[in-house]
């Protein structure tokens, strides 16, 4: 009896604990007051929401993740949940950590990380600093972060906005990356991806981030700086207006193993200075179905054409067009009089999410492939295809019912792009019913 007993309890022990939601509000009632305490007590498969609002002090700043496989998100995206690290030259403040191996289902999703500020001995990181981690970074603005050196180091200082170190391997998804820098011997003003790393970059803009120095041998890399031995796949980017005092103000990488340790794909690289890409010797990247500023002939499928930005001054990087443009601050489609030549240049592989007319070709830029995508003057499909199978059938029908009445925009049911799934979209499926 006793055996069986123990056996009982051992089958309990075993059985492991159902995922929680745990809540962080500042200024309200909630599980936490602050995002450490809540990594702290959370496990993992745990999901922690934050409310909206400025969180900045102890517990809000300098947050490490401890190695969990957690999710930790906003409430309502970046725009409303900001980390406030309120760092000085004085006191030294970063964002987030992840120090402790973290993986891919280590998420951090939908903040605004900013004011961080780290004086250095070596590395750097402002914002987001990792090392031998590899988490998930996603939906989040990282912006006026500054990584400097101290007076006394021998060493270069490394990544304005995100420190990636060695053995790291994130993935860093829908991310804006803006107005970073790093001082004095400074790489990779925006992002810096150390010795031995490998990031993933998709859907992400990196601008007017700066890597200056009055030294002629720093200030490389303004939006993104590559170390030896790092391996980069960035696809579906922007790297615009992102400024280096010495060489490669888009992105500047060292000489890899191999061209295809750095992969640009379906990505803009335009207005940096001193110049878009560069590196030493006759080392090569992977760049291919790019629009790059002054060319890249490494490949016959880049061009140099103007992409029309819609509003760069205001951080709108979505592309001009005659047939429909998302403006971000109205939220709703808008027209151009012009469309620009990046719409349809990219590859055939990544437009499936982008809502129809698309063209059945990705757009380059960081909105390409997402229902963000400016829309294609080439009206091949149909508007009721939803699923993009080339047919209008019962499975377009029951994504239909799946979103009726739903009030949301950017939805490929919303077929009238009014921000409501209704009856007036319903007839124009009805009229395109079965297709082909």
């Amino acid at each position: 009896m006793k055996k069986v007993i123990l056996a009982f309890i051992y089958l309990i022990l075993a059985i492991p604990c159902p995922a929680r939601t745990i809540t962080v509000d500042d200024n309200a009632p909630a599980d936490f007051n602050n995002i450490q305490a809540a990594i702290g007590d959370a496990n993992d498969g745990d999901t922690i929401i934050v409310a909206d609002g400025r969180y900045t002090g102890q517990g809000n700043r300098d947050i490490n993740f401890l190695g969990k496989v957690i999710t930790l998100q906003s409430e309502n995206g970046p725009e409303n949940c900001i980390i406030d690290c309120n760092g000085t030259y004085e006191e030294n403040h970063r964002g987030f950590y992840f120090l402790n191996g973290e993986i891919a289902n280590s998420i951090l999703d939908g903040f605004t990380i900013t004011k961080g500020y780290v004086v250095v001995i070596c590395k750097g990181g402002a914002g987001v600093y990792l090392d031998n981690s590899s988490p998930t970074i996603r939906n989040c603005i990282i912006k006026g972060n500054v990584a400097e050196l101290d007076p006394y180091s021998l060493c270069f200082c490394y990544g304005g906005g995100i420190y990636v170190g060695k053995g790291s391997r994130p993935t860093i998804t829908t991310c804006m990356i803006n107005g970073n820098s790093v001082g004095k011997y400074g790489l990779g003003g925006g992002i810096c991806c150390y010795y031995d790393s490998s990031t993933t970059i998709r859907n992400c803009i990196i601008s007017n981030n700066t890597a200056t120095t009055p030294y002629d041998t720093a200030g490389m890399g303004g939006g993104i700086y590559c170390d030896y031995y790092t391996t980069l796949t960035m696809v579906n980017c922007t790297i615009a207006e992102n400024t280096a005092s010495f060489d490669g103000g888009g992105i500047f990488f060292e000489p890899p193993q191999d061209r295809r340790d750095i992969k640009i794909i379906n990505s803009i690289i335009w207005d940096n200075s001193p110049n878009q890409i560069a590196t030493y010797g006759s080392s090569k990247a992977w760049v291919i179905f790019c629009d790059v500023q002054g060319g890249c002939l490494w490949y016959p499928t880049n061009m140099d054409e103007n992409p029309l930005f819609g509003n760069p001054a205001n951080e709108d990087y979505h592309l001009k067009s005659r047939v429909g443009r998302w403006n971000p601050n109205q939220n709703e489609w808008v027209t151009d009089a012009n469309t620009s030549p990046c719409i349809d240049s990219g590859t055939f592989t990544y437009w499936t999410e982008e809502l129809w007319p698309h063209g059945k070709r990705t757009n380059m830029g960081a909105y390409g492939g997402t229902s963000q995508a400016s829309m294609s003057p080439l009206d091949i499909g149909n508007i009721a295809d939803f699923n993009n199978d080339d047919n209008v059938d019962l499975a377009d029908m029951k994504l239909f019912t799946y979103q009726w009445l739903c009030g949301e925009v950017l939805l490929p049911e919303d077929i009238n792009r009014n921000g409501f799934v209704d009856f007036d979209d319903f007839a124009t499926f009805a009229d395109n019913w079965p297709w082909p």
